[in-house]
């Protein structure tokens, strides 16, 4: 006790309350946080010092033992108020009409025409995606082609092409790699990244808009035309990807506010929840954030209860991590069977091109390709290239593939094709 007097004579005042204060005055927050812990420190110091010149060998040990933790604790509470852990800060990577998008990256010679992508086959083929000119001459989604040639006979179909949209997903993953290493692959036209702590690099109120900035411009060099969201969790990101001005930025702890004017259609509910939720007049996320939550969970059981919390902007959901495959795939479905070697490479630079581009990025070059050939009327065939030295000299590649090919060429007509390649560092 006398130690712990002699260090309030040191280190501050008595209030006429009587109660000891460590900092001149407690209104001033600056100076109580900067402050503090160094009078503690001096505190400690005078106890220790007591401790070693006189009083008994009890009356040494309790001063050790109180004021050393008691400082060590204000020196921890002291770091944390000044270095705040960083907040959960989530970018959403999305790729509108995805279909569509993966096919024009493999044609870009169809880029402003009118082009629709199909699902099905004869009268039951269904559009999934339409460019713009198409939608602007009235083309939808969900409509029969037969329908969409009727209102623009001009129309450009094309199939859903599962290689295209395969190299296209994993190109959207490699820009999500780009901004964090910590990404989750949610969907073929959606990846998250955590791009928490990325104040450093993007400084200033504008940085989070300026980090969405740079995502799409490093999509668009890939031939991706992407939206970026950015929030404090995946719900609200995922919402934000979707807006039409991107990159759209929703601020820390505004998720609530954010979700508020947006119709239900963005939570994706079930029909029955759907249709009881209008029948209770909820038209917008707001409406339903603000109905009481027992009550909600109670009447709408745990499928309710999740829909209403995700409508106040809580999503705890962490990301999934994902990892990435050993090899760059691309390739394409051909408009009709190839049988002569010539056109099969023309089709085959392409893939290529969009091969090395993804191979600059990771600065990688190839050090084998392999090819699947899908032949008609079905079947496949696999051919390994092998290279004396890792390269990306798209010509050296081709002059190779040409040399398989014409030394043991396809036995049917090529219809698609996927290029594997398998890469290593460059020499």
């Amino acid at each position: 006790m006398l130690a712990f007097g002699a260090g309030g004579l040191l280190t501050g005042d008595r209030r006429s309350s009587g109660r000891l204060s460590f900092c001149r005055e407690e209104t001033e927050a600056p100076y109580r946080l900067s402050h503090r812990p160094f009078a503690s420190l001096r505190l400690c110091a005078f106890a220790f010092f007591f401790g070693r010149v006189g009083g008994s060998a009890p009356l040494r040990l309790c001063a050790s033992a109180f004021f050393l933790p008691f400082s060590l604790g204000v020196l921890v509470s002291w770091w944390f108020k000044n270095h705040p852990a960083p907040m959960t800060r989530i970018a959403c990577l999305f790729i509108p009409l995805f279909p569509l998008a993966a096919r024009l990256r493999a044609e870009p010679e169809l880029a402003g025409e009118a082009v629709a992508v199909c699902e099905g086959n004869g009268s039951a083929a269904r559009v999934v995606g339409a460019s713009r000119p198409a939608r602007k001459s009235g083309v939808r989604s969900e409509m029969s082609l037969a329908q969409a040639r009727g209102i623009l006979p001009s129309l450009i179909a094309r199939g859903r092409d599962v290689s295209c949209e395969t190299s296209a997903h994993e190109a959207l993953v490699e820009t999500a790699t780009g901004l964090s290493p910590k990404v989750e692959d949610a969907a073929p036209d959606t990846v998250f990244a955590d791009v928490g702590g990325m104040e450093r690099l993007f400084e200033g109120d504008s940085g989070e808009h300026d980090m969405g900035q740079v995502a799409i411009v490093a999509a668009e060099a890939l031939d991706l035309p992407v939206r970026v969201g950015i929030a404090g969790n995946k719900l609200a990101a995922r919402i934000a990807a979707r807006m039409p001005d991107s990159p759209k930025v929703v601020a820390a702890g505004q998720e609530m506010l954010f979700l508020a004017p947006l119709p239900l259609t963005h939570l994706h509910l079930d029909r029955r929840l759907m249709d009881t939720l209008r029948r209770w007049g909820v038209r917008t996320l707001g409406d339903f954030a603000r109905l009481p939550a027992d009550r909600t969970a109670s009447r709408l059981g745990p499928a309710g209860a999740s829909a209403h919390q995700a409508a106040r902007g809580i999503d705890s959901s962490p990301l999934a991590p994902y990892h990435p495959p050993p090899t760059f795939h691309e390739g394409m479905e051909l408009e009709w069977p190839v049988v002569t070697v010539d056109p099969l490479l023309y089709a085959l630079r392409q893939s290529l091109e969009r091969t090395r581009k993804r191979l600059e990025r990771e600065d990688l070059a190839c050090a084998l390709l392999e090819l699947e050939l899908g032949l008609e009327p079905e079947g496949a065939e696999h051919r390994r290239i092998r290279l004396p030295a890792p390269t990306r000299d798209i010509d050296a590649l081709l002059a190779l593939t040409r040399l398989e090919l014409e030394s043991k060429p396809p036995r049917a007509p090529v219809v698609a094709f996927i290029s594997i390649t398998h890469p290593d560092r460059p020499r």
